[in-house]
């Protein structure tokens, strides 16, 4: 059986070569077809605007430093997030409050928020990890109860829903992040939504009138590129894998250890520039086939998930009903996962930890930290299993025999 990498992104060869085509079309290069973009962006997600942004974090930045708060208050905030999360609170002038996660949804829930957060809070976001979409209408009722505004972060949940309604949809305002490893990408970039007109015209003057340089979107195509050759099986089984092992082997995860980011994120530079006519074609063109891959995606993690589940002592992904998750990340929570991941390994299975933290113990985040255990124990057991749109039936089948195997002794 060819070996398995831990991941592999959506945008083929044959996509990058379109772009780079398309880069070469200078008379299309108008804002207006970002404006395109933008519409069908929002009508995909059912809010009345949309606004193609230079990426997620800015965009939360700036919807924060919107809206009317004062310096200082409180804003409910996952102790299971990205860092950036909580840096682009504090750089807005605002407090974090972390509230722990639940078990196999990765999410903070109605179940986990204390009562006396929504009496200082002014603010939340509700986060969507994984693709799993949390409770949304148990949190949306406890924030309007206590005149709480609920901003969703959608950056790993592009056309996840919850009883029919998209995410994205729900809350005063949106973020989705259009990286080149996400599920909508466009190399760069992200999106904040709303229904909100005055917001939408402030997040579109908070752009620069310049595009996107076109020299960074080759850099990241060139990221792409590499990314598609090193995880391509003929690369894979002859040499990733080989360089991979040996650095498991003795203790290193140097592919781990090549895409991480500071825990700090730097507070966002003023009127950044637009995303480039070129990103934006692309993104229609990934936007109009988002449903077939994620329905692609969540049948091959149900297909694994079917054949591991009931192993004692694994916390599994699970989903609430009516909730639509897409698995954009496939994660379990195991004792001694480094032992699993070198176990894993030796079979051809690449894992990773990821990227997501416990912020709420970060010591970069010491001022606001506070006692999350479920998401202590996530960041002790988390692992990553390859879930993919690529997966044959045979791999995963071998995945769930070397799971079951590892993990069920």
């Amino acid at each position: 059986m060819p070996a398995i990498p831990r991941f592999r992104i959506r945008l083929t060869d044959k996509d990058l070569w379109e772009t780079r085509e398309d880069m070469r079309k200078e008379s299309e290069h108008t804002l207006a077809v970002v404006e395109r973009f933008e519409r069908e962006f929002a009508s995909f997600v059912r809010r009345q605007y949309a606004v193609f942004m230079p990426s997620a974090r800015y965009s939360l930045y700036r919807i924060l430093k919107y809206m009317s708060f004062e310096e200082g208050d409180w804003v409910i905030v996952p102790a299971w997030t990205h860092p950036s999360v909580p840096s682009m609170v504090i750089a807005a002038g605002l407090r974090p409050l972390f509230a722990d996660i639940e078990g196999g949804l990765y999410n903070m829930t109605h179940n986990t928020v204390p009562k006396e957060y929504w009496k200082k809070a002014k603010a939340m976001i509700m986060t969507h990890m994984y693709g799993c979409p949390t409770t949304v209408y148990e949190l949306l009722e406890l924030a309007d109860r206590h005149r709480v505004k609920v901003i969703e972060d959608c950056c790993q949940s592009a056309g996840a829903a919850v009883f029919g309604k998209m995410v994205g949809s729900v809350g005063y305002a949106a973020i989705f992040s259009t990286g080149y490893t996400k599920n909508l990408p466009t190399l760069t970039g992200g999106f904040a939504v709303t229904d909100d007109q005055i917001l939408a015209n402030h997040l579109k003057d908070s752009r620069s009138s310049h595009f996107n340089p076109v020299q960074e979107l080759k850099r990241s195509m060139r990221s792409c590129f590499y990314i598609n050759h090193f995880t391509a099986p003929y690369m894979y089984n002859n040499l990733t894998h080989f360089l991979s092992s040996m650095g498991i082997a003795v203790g290193w995860d140097f592919v781990h250890e090549w895409h991480k980011e500071p825990v700090i994120t730097p507070t966002p530079r003023i009127k950044p520039p637009t995303p480039h006519p070129v990103q934006a074609m692309l993104g229609m063109k990934m936007l109009a086939t988002l449903d077939h891959f994620n329905k692609s995606v969540a049948a091959n993690a149900e297909m694994l998930l079917d054949q591991i589940k009931g192993i004692r002592g694994v916390i599994m992904p699970r989903v609430t009903r009516g909730h639509q998750h897409i698995y954009t990340g496939f994660v379990l929570m195991v004792d001694k996962p480094w032992e699993v991941k070198k176990a894993l390994m030796t079979r051809g299975i690449d894992t990773a930890p990821g990227y997501i933290m416990n912020c709420a113990a970060a010591p970069e985040f010491s001022e606001f930290n506070v006692k999350c255990v479920i998401a202590e124990r996530l960041q002790a057991m988390r692992i990553h299993i390859p879930c993919y749109e690529s997966l044959y039936k045979d791999q995963i089948d071998d995945m769930a025999r070397a799971i079951v195997h590892i993990c069920g002794r």
